[in-house]
């Protein structure tokens, strides 16, 4: 290479590389401000902001973008050949050596003879060419404005700290909305699938120990929505903890049940004496069979260990007897029976005939196949508690037979030893069935009860009111709840259904709603009020005469008769009357009689006899 084309070929990659970081550092600077633009406009809520890491994923590129397209940018602008002669010639004081020889040289190869001219141009190009120095004459230099992406750089991290972040559109937080929309109704269905889930596992357990067909519960069970709203997801939950507690409800009414419940009635009679049996009598009627049964062992091993005696016999031996009396009145006891057939319009006495019953049902006009059903499998439950506690009447007396004339620490003859045995045997074995139809009782209603705290659960996210159906009750000259919805209470399972109406207040508007009540002891002070239930409790009777109701009546009417008193009503005449009316009357039924009133004083009269004389 001769060195015009040389020094030619230095001055381009000069001019070049020059060229190229000009172009960088305008393509740099305009990235940086587009990336500010973008912040102030994502910063103002108008689009959404990256977050820390994807803005370091967006410098990479940005960075690699604007290099490449300054390297291209350079090359497509970069000078020819002849321009680069030329700015050379004019950087290094060469007078147009260099762009003259490529000139000459050109037109000497496109003719055939050389001239001599041409020859001492090229000659002295050459020297020219030589002696120049590409450092001194093209020197690469910063950009003029070199500074303006540090610039840019710092005016966005201003941005970045100074700049608040707002929602001028309300996009972030409708974003913000739907995001936690999602996750709620996530939480929800997962709530929901495991309320269903535990509420499902206590009716198996149950229905497997009554030996119900456990795969008619994956039947009529309903699959839940796909996540649409928490609300509709809450309800399909609700509807299928529903659906089992309908379920557990004619299970209840179903006939080992129902026996259990009649037995459970029963025991409720009984009243416990005192004596060496008293706690065997009151967790019998606790319904506490495995304390009863206890109690019954521990008094039976005294009396074999000697350790009680003749007088403490003699009484358990009568409260024996006394027990076996109770039971055997107790089984012969059928009022409730009576009383649900006298409300079906049957005969009361039929519930000591089972056939005549049976006969009665078939031939009854007006009853549904479940009543009939209903009342069969009750009027068989009080039969089968009937004989449970005859048979428990009949141990009793057994057992009271074989400690006849048995004396304290004396050992029993083999027929009296066997026949207390045997009664032990057969008391152990009716308590035992009691004790297994309880259990199945008690699983059917634990199972209901964790349908009805799911279920309550469930509610409490319906609506912002404490009850389905119910609104706040802020409606205005109105201090009282709002309107309930037109529904009723009459399912067996206490389902409340009806179009609900809110009050003033936030509840839920019309829907259909679900309500479940929750059985809970309200802790109120004592006081006056109505009687709304009697209990018989072990201790010594309190007589006297009853005057809550009459007190109750009396302080209404005298309160009506003060109000009208107030409101002018009566003659000014009788005002006096009433009020002592009603004075004397509360007193007296309140055991305070008040004196009558005192007579009018009688004028002083002069004492009879002759008048003083006058002296």
């Amino acid at each position: 290479m001769n060195p015009i084309d040389h020094v030619l070929t230095g001055a381009a990659r000069r001019l070049f590389f020059t060229r190229w970081l000009s172009r960088f550092v305008l393509l740099l600077t305009a990235a940086i401000a587009g990336a500010t633009l973008y912040l102030l406009v994502a910063r103002l809520g108008l689009a959404p902001l990256p977050t820390l890491n994807l803005w370091g994923k967006i410098a990479g590129v940005a960075g690699g973008a604007v290099l490449l397209a300054s390297l291209l940018w350079a090359i497509l602008t970069a000078p020819k050949r002849d321009a680069v002669a030329r700015q050379l010639d004019e950087a290094a004081g060469l007078k147009e050596a260099l762009s003259t020889a490529l000139h000459v040289r050109a037109a000497r190869d496109n003719t055939t003879p050389a001239q001599g001219w041409s020859v001492n141009i090229l000659e002295s190009a050459t020297r020219s060419a030589r002696g120049v120095r590409l450092s001194a004459a093209l020197p690469v230099r910063a950009p003029d404005r070199w500074y303006a992406p540090g610039v840019a750089a710092l005016v966005m991290l201003i941005a970045w700290v100074a700049m608040p972040k707002m929602d001028l559109l309300g996009k972030e937080s409708q974003a913000q909305a739907q995001e936690q929309k999602k996750e709620e109704v996530a939480a929800v269905a997962h709530e929901a699938k495991e309320a269903t889930k535990k509420a499902e596992s206590k009716l198996e357990e149950a229905m497997k120990k009554l030996g119900e067909n456990t795969a008619d519960l994956g039947d009529k069970k309903e699959d839940l929505p796909k996540p649409t709203t928490p609300e509709e997801i809450r309800r399909a939950a609700m509807k299928q903890l529903g659906t089992m507690q309908q379920k557990i409800e004619q299970m209840k009414l179903g006939q080992r049940i129902q026996t259990a419940s009649a037995m459970a009635d029963k025991m409720k009679q009984i009243r416990a004496t005192p004596g060496p049996l008293e706690e065997f009598g009151k967790q019998l009627a606790q319904g506490n069979l495995a304390a009863a049964q206890a109690a019954l062992e521990n008094m039976s091993k005294q009396m074999a260990a000697g350790k009680m005696d003749d007088k403490a016999m003699q009484q358990a031996q009568k409260q024996l007897e006394n027990m076996a009396k109770q039971l055997s009145q107790i089984a012969q006891d059928k009022k409730k029976l009576e009383d649900q057939l006298a409300k079906n319009g049957l005969d009361p006495k039929l519930a000591s005939s089972p056939e005549a019953l049976k006969k009665a049902m078939e031939q009854k006009a007006g009853l549904t196949q479940e009543q009939k059903q209903e009342m069969q499998n009750a009027a068989q439950a009080q039969e089968n508690a009937s004989q449970t506690m005859q048979a428990m009447a009949q141990a009793c007396q057994n057992m009271a037979s074989a400690m006849d004339g048995q004396k304290p620490g004396q050992s029993k003859d083999g027929q009296s030893a066997q026949q207390q045995a045997q009664a032990m045997q057969e008391m152990a074995n009716a308590m035992s069935q009691m004790e297994m139809a309880q259990a199945d009782m008690q699983a059917l209603e634990a199972a209901m009860s964790e349908s009805q705290s799911q279920m309550k659960q469930m509610s409490e996210g319906m609506g912002q009111c404490n009850n389905p159906g119910m609104g706040d009750g802020n409606s205005p000259g109105d201090g009282n709840s709002g309107q309930f919805g037109q529904g009723g209470n009459n399912s067996p399972n206490g389902v409340r259904t009806g179009a609900a109406i809110a009050g003033n207040g936030s509840g839920v508007g019309e829907a259909e709603d679900v309500e479940r009540w929750e059985k809970r002891k309200s802790r109120s002070p004592l006081g006056q009020g109505p009687m709304i239930g009697t209990m018989l409790v072990q201790g010594e009777q309190v007589k006297g005469e009853s005057r809550a109701q009459m007190i109750e009546m009396t302080e209404a009417a005298a309160q009506q008769a003060t109000e009208a008193l107030e409101a002018n009503q009566v003659p000014r005449e009788l005002q006096d009357p009433i009020k002592r009316y009603f004075g004397r009357l509360a007193a007296k039924v309140k055991g305070e009689e008040k004196p009558a009133d005192p007579a009018p004083a009688k004028p002083a009269q002069k004492p009879e006899g002759k008048p003083a004389e006058k002296k």
